[in-house]
C-alpha cells in the first residue's frame, strides 16, 4: 500500500513519470540503478528492485538514443515501512459512549495482533481481522483520552498508528 505522504509498505514499489518519446529512464538510489525502462509516448513506468524497510531518495535519469544522459530528476524520498496500522474507530474529536467497538485496520506485512491504547494503557486487544475491541468508557474519567492502535507483527516488533484524541 502506498499513502500520499510517500510512505509504502511494498518494496519493490512501482514509479511513473514522463520523459522524450524514444528515451531510456533509469531509476536510481544514488548511484545504484534501481531498474531501466524505455519511454513510450512520453511516459514511463519501473517496478524498483527490491527496497529495505527505512528511507530511500530515488532519482531518474533519461537518457537519449545518441547516449546523452540529462540530469537527475528532482528526488522522491520513499519510506518503506514493514506495515501500518491506523484507527477507523475512534474518529479524531469522536463521540463515546458506555461500550465502545474499538476498531482498527493494517496493509503490509502479517500482524499476530492490534492492541487498542487509551492514554497509553492496553484496554484490548483482536487477534484477527477485523480488527475489534470492545471497551467500556465508564471504567475512566469523562474528557479527552488518546488512543492508539498497535500492530504486533507477526516476524516480531511492532508499528503504532497516529494518535487521535476523542472523548469520553
Amino acid at each position: 500500500g502506498s499513502n500520499p505522504d510517500d510512505r509504502t509498505t511494498d518494496d519493490t514499489p512501482t514509479l511513473t513519470g514522463t520523459a522524450e518519446g524514444d528515451t531510456l529512464v533509469t531509476l536510481f538510489e544514488v548511484s545504484t540503478s534501481l531498474g531501466t525502462t524505455s519511454a513510450v509516448g512520453g511516459t514511463w513506468s519501473i517496478a524498483s528492485s527490491s527496497l529495505a524497510d527505512g528511507v530511500h531518495s530515488l532519482t531518474a535519469v533519461a537518457t537519449d538514443a545518441a547516449g546523452n544522459s540529462g540530469p537527475p530528476s528532482v528526488p522522491l524520498v520513499v519510506t518503506v515501512v514493514p506495515a501500518e496500522v491506523w484507527l477507523l474507530w475512534p474518529a479524531p474529536d469522536g463521540l463515546l459512549f458506555e461500550e465502545e467497538t474499538l476498531s482498527a485496520e493494517t496493509v503490509g506485512d502479517p500482524v499476530a495482533s492490534v492492541e487498542f491504547l487509551v492514554d497509553g494503557l492496553v484496554v484490548g486487544t483482536a487477534s484477527g481481522q477485523p480488527f475489534e475491541a470492545t471497551w467500556d468508557t465508564t471504567t475512566t474519567t469523562g474528557g479527552s483520552h488518546v488512543f492508539e492502535a498497535r500492530a504486533n507483527l507477526a516476524a516480531g516488533g511492532f508499528v503504532t498508528s497516529t494518535a487521535v484524541s476523542a472523548i469520553v
